[in-house]
């Protein structure tokens, strides 16, 4: 199995990369043309919007910018896209061009990404249930805030990081749909939904875990 001179230091110190190789040796090539670049917030952008469009194949949605994937799909693009992107910054890192700020930032840009993305998912297939939560007092959707904290606040996630997280959300009250519940059972449910897209390890690996 030939291989890129490019990737020859990481196969010498990764197993899950060699084994990952033998299942998909294109895989290989794909991570020696991506580890000739940095890895930057475009990158990632681009990898995630790649995947989503492969995976939308046969959905009616065709813009992928602003399709919310249901969570099967959501979970597929998501352990995809750290797979990219947890790749290319170790060969980058063992191979000497990337700095620490790159991974860093890198990895920490996928960690915001991948939770905004989770969420979306979560939110919109409970809001499709139970209703959209509103403010009492204007009328108008309520959303749920996810503050990063530690080394995701900080910008300073490393690849073998978990991530906190803290949820919060404006007031009580009730949906507005025909199974109404609480908020506080609504934004309670997203929460657990959009964790278990992110930290459930399945065939695809996980994403990241969270507390």
């Amino acid at each position: 199995m030939q291989h890129d001179i490019i990737l020859t230091r990481t196969l010498e110190w990764s197993g899950v990369l060699r084994r990952r190789l033998i299942i998909d040796n294109s895989f290989g090539q794909w991570l020696a043309d991506a580890s000739r670049q940095p890895v930057t917030r475009q990158t990632i952008v681009a990898w995630h919007l790649e995947l989503a469009r492969t995976l939308a194949a046969g959905h009616d949605s065709v813009d992928t910018t602003a399709w919310i994937p249901p969570d099967d799909i959501q979970r597929q693009i998501l352990r995809r896209l750290r797979e990219r992107v947890f790749f290319t910054l170790m060969i980058r890192d063992i191979n000497q061009d990337a700095s620490l700020r790159e991974v860093v930032t890198a990895t920490s840009f996928l960690a915001d990404r991948a939770v905004n993305q989770a969420y979306r998912s979560a939110m919109t297939a409970l809001a499709d249930r139970h209703g959209i939560p509103v403010d009492v007092k204007t009328g108008l959707p309520q959303e749920m805030l996810v503050i990063g904290m530690g080394k995701l606040g900080g910008r300073e996630l490393n690849v073998s990081s978990d991530i906190d997280l803290v949820m919060l959300y404006p007031g009580d009250g009730t949906t507005g749909g025909q199974t109404p519940i609480s908020h506080h059972e609504f934004y309670g449910r997203v929460t657990r939904r959009m964790v278990s897209m992110l930290s459930d390890y399945d065939s695809n690996g996980y994403v990241f875990r969270c507390d």
